[in-house]
């Protein structure tokens, strides 16, 4: 019987090793290996994809200068195709603050100078090496598009938005007011290096309401009200309720998406756009907490519209990336770990490659889907490419 059950395990072994074997050379036969994204064999199979699509979704690791460079990349590929609006994760005000940089005759100058006035007001933008991108789209006449939360520390950009645009003197005495306790919240967050020190919890019912109560005009009642939807959003999360953080975070970026998108029909037949997200909110079906997503809803979108959605995941694999946040300064150059959410099967692909760039065309897999695991074959429909990034760089503080 011990004999049996030894050849059984050899055989069975062997036949796994077969298996995987068979897999990684399905997958090889679908990438590219590449030192430069813009190569022609990566560039010609893009601009394919796009001409038949209304959104390219880029799904990236936060901190690294390449997620940006593709972007751009992108950006420029889309543009004999009708595309002419980028959408990122901010909130509309911010949005809003980084188009009147674009505008200026030195956007990184004039963002540099907000930046040391409240630190880390505009999240994700505030490092130099994405204002390349941001000022490619400003020279095209490229519009921005906000649909993220407020984010913690953008407390204070609102209320000196109020204090600098509004014309009624009730409101900006209490938008001045709530100024300077965010500024204060701010600083001692930074000084204590304790996150519960912020303003955000402070902000009550009782002063949300009296700013509501002030305000007479709708861009103001706008303003405030999203104020307390990041309240609302963050509450979930500091008690521990992921999956309603998410949740609802997710319906505020499909809403905000939606309100750009209706504004835009009433001059364009059929808005496009290329979105930077974080690499969870940018694919199809479930992500990975659990919630149908923006990537979700613009690919149905664009497939009710007759056309089709570039769902992309730009994922630093090795290197370093900047994960640096008000409280936490001193991690502008961490190592990327190793995903734990990219199979192994798809990231041993770049083990034997000395590119800079694994290119994985996973919709040409998809027929051959039942030959993979199910994590690999989430991995195949959620994303219609996986760029795997080595060596890379993290991004530069303003």
């Amino acid at each position: 019987m011990k004999t049996r059950g030894l050849i059984t395990a050899v055989l069975f072994t062997a036949f796994c090793t077969k298996c995987l074997a068979q897999q990684d050379s399905l997958l090889k036969a679908h990438t590219i290996f590449a030192n430069d994204f813009e190569e022609p064999v990566i560039a010609d199979y893009l601009k394919d994809k796009i001409s038949s699509s209304q959104f390219i979704l880029l799904g990236e690791t936060h901190g690294i200068v390449e997620v940006g460079e593709i972007t751009n990349s992108l950006y420029d590929m889309s543009q004999p195709f009708g595309y002419n609006t980028l959408v990122i994760e901010t909130d509309p005000l911010a949005a809003e603050m980084l188009t009147e940089f674009l505008d200026s005759d030195d956007p990184l100058g004039q963002a540099t100078k907000f930046e040391n006035k409240y630190p880390w007001s505009i999240a994700f933008y505030n490092n130099r090496e994405d204002y390349n991108l941001l000022t490619n789209v400003g020279k095209q006449g490229g519009k921005l598009w906000g649909i993220d939360q407020t984010l913690m520390a953008g407390f204070r950009m609102a209320f000196w938005t109020l204090v600098e645009n509004s014309d009624n003197p009730t409101l900006i005495e209490l938008a001045k007011e709530e100024l300077e306790r965010a500024d204060s919240g701010y600083k001692e967050a930074v000084t204590s290096k304790n996150f519960m020190a912020a303003y955000i919890f402070q902000y009550s019912k009782e002063i949300h309401d009296s700013l509501l109560l002030a305000a007479t005009e709708d861009w103001e009642r706008g303003l405030i009200a999203d104020l307390w939807k990041t309240k609302e959003i963050y509450g979930y999360q500091f008690k521990g309720e992921y999956y309603w953080n998410n949740e609802i975070r997710g319906q505020l970026m499909k809403h905000n998406f939606m309100e750009y998108y209706k504004e835009a029909q009433t001059t364009e037949t059929l808005p496009k756009a290329v979105f930077k997200l974080g690499y969870n909110h940018a694919g199809r079906g479930l992500t990975f907490t659990r919630i149908y997503d923006i990537g979700n809803m613009a690919s149905e979108l664009a497939n009710a519209n007759g056309m089709r959605s570039l769902n992309i995941l730009a994922a630093g694999i090795t290197g370093f990336q900047n994960r640096s946040n008000p409280v936490e300064t001193d991690k502008d150059s961490i190592a990327i770990e190793r995903s734990k959410y990219i199979p192994d099967e798809i990231l041993n692909l770049a083990e034997g490659s000395a590119k800079k760039y694994v290119v994985i065309k996973t919709e040409e897999l998809r027929s051959q889907a039942s030959k993979f695991s199910d994590q690999v074959q989430n991995f195949l429909f959620k994303f219609d490419l996986i760029v795997l990034i080595k060596d890379a760089t993290p991004l530069t503080k303003l």
